[in-house]
């Protein structure tokens, strides 16, 4: 196995090893390399002003860039990667033209969030060739400016000639860093400090081995919550086993009716499967999270973390999802509540998470409330389903489910209003009825989002915003 950690910087190759892999980028960039135009306000992945690209190797050799957070984003997980800064955009010397529009069209005040700006809006530009204005304010929805109110953001980016663009791949065309980095993207990893360890196998049946015989240990895909949870001063200790080399994991499948997501395919990755299958779920992933935590981020790791408000959840949770356990005992497969309420043995990690698609008759909807339209924290979330059949003229529900987030201990299916709902006409009594239920069951905490009482108004007015759109759309 390697022992060190190898990527490229703005077309120069960097080698680490030690306790130095386990440095989050940001710190590493500005500290010891000198690369200031990178910045830190939030450490937590969620004002976008360390925002970076990174160039991924794929199999023509090409390299895909995309946007990430340096602030959360451990050395690590650079190993066979191109990391470009804004330091790196220029062309012969001179600011690209993404830089010069900012500077010429008043998107920027005290100047701290720009280059994170900057950097978004060009990974918008490698995702879309002619970026419209929605483009941009979803591409953007990861970067906070507390000066110029967007709109001279928008301006400066909606007056960019695409034409004068140059993608990433082709402004860093070095051969022999593209050749490098697609040798060396598969090799496993062993890097050792004194106080924590890092393992990268290659095959998963090495990873249980490890994992078996290893105590206290950590399995990381993205590691975004790692990275916020070191930057606040949470043990940075221990030993930790990666997902990036395994290939099986790195995958979605289609058997039949199932699907299936492996436990390192990213939030983007999901995204992108769900506009073209499940379009209601695509749709609801766009508020989950920003582009930069859903480029790193990953299904299996939000089941981990099993939050209350956890948004990946509420779908999974709906759909009757179950998750594939694997140790070196073998294969289980539990469903998603019976894990939430049992957990994994020692030796054992989330594989994959499975679930069926909905039928063409389904009728999906997904809310969520929160302070910010995106990357913010649900106060409370909620999933509808409704499958409705004729009988004796009348439409009658053939099947209704439906889950909160934010209003118990973890996201929840409502079981007495499912019974409830079964073989009923859908009508604002009916809605009423059920919205009453559903009180009954959930138990909202007060935090510093919401009061228990706010929950509740909005438990009923989620039940009275489904109803409203089920009648629009009849």
């Amino acid at each position: 196995m390697r022992e060190t950690t190898i990527f490229y910087v703005n077309g120069e190759r960097v080698e680490v090893n030690g306790a130095e892999v386990f440095l989050m980028l940001a710190n590493w960039l500005r500290q010891q390399q000198s690369l200031t135009g990178t910045k830190i306000v939030c450490a937590e992945g969620d004002c976008g002003a360390c925002s970076i690209m990174l160039g991924i190797p794929t199999a023509s050799g090409a390299l895909k860039y995309e946007q990430r957070n340096s602030c959360i984003l451990p050395l690590f997980n650079l190993d066979g990667k191109h990391v470009v800064t804004v330091e790196g955009l220029k062309q012969k010397g001179e600011l690209s033209p993404i830089q010069l529009s900012i500077a010429t069209n008043g998107g920027s005040q005290c100047g701290y969030c720009t280059p994170g700006i900057v950097m978004a809006i060009t990974a918008i530009f490698e995702q879309w060739p002619k970026p419209t204005e929605e483009h941009f304010r979803a591409g953007l929805s990861g970067n906070l400016c507390r000066c110029t109110g967007y709109d001279g953001i928008l301006r400066a980016a909606l007056a960019i000639d695409p034409t004068k663009i140059r993608a990433l791949d082709t402004l860093w065309d070095l051969p022999e860093m593209k050749s490098e980095l697609a040798t060396i993207r598969h090799d496993p990893i062993a890097i050792k400090s004194d106080k924590l360890s890092l393992f990268m196998p290659d095959s998963l049946a090495k990873l249980l081995q490890i994992k078996a015989t290893t105590t206290e240990v950590m399995v990381v895909a993205g590691a975004t919550d790692l990275g916020v949870g070191w930057n606040k001063g949470i043990k940075k200790s221990g030993q930790f086993i990666g997902l990036a080399r395994i290939p099986e994991l790195n995958k979605i499948e289609v058997k039949d009716d199932l699907i299936e997501v492996g436990a390192n395919v990213s939030l983007s990755q999901f995204e992108e499967f769900c506009n073209q299958h499940i379009p209601a779920i695509g749709k609801f992933m766009e508020l989950i999270a920003s582009p930069q935590i859903k480029n790193a981020a990953t299904l299996i790791g939000n089941i981990g973390s099993a939050l209350p408000i956890g948004d990946a959840l509420l779908f999974l949770v709906l759909l009757d999802a179950h998750v594939e356990l694997t140790g070196t005992k073998g294969t289980r497969l539990l469903s998603l509540n019976d894990y939430l309420l049992r957990g994994l043995n020692q030796d054992e990690l989330i594989t994959k998470i499975t679930f069926k698609r909905p039928a063409l008759m389904a009728r999906l909807r997904f809310y969520k409330v929160s302070r910010r339209r995106r990357l913010d924290r649900s106060i409370v979330s909620a999933a509808f389903l409704l499958e409705q059949e004729q009988k004796a003229g009348h439409a009658t529900i053939s099947k209704f489910r439906v889950a909160f987030g934010g209003v118990a201990k973890s996201v929840c299916r409502l079981a007495n209003v499912e019974t409830f709902m079964q073989g009923r006409s859908l009508s604002a009594v009916t809605i009423e009825e059920a919205a009453k239920l559903a009180l009954e069951t959930c138990t909202p905490s007060a935090n510093v989002r919401g009061s228990r009482q706010y929950r509740e108004i909005l438990i009923v007015n989620l039940f009275k915003k489904f109803y409203a759109e089920m009648e629009i759309d009849r």
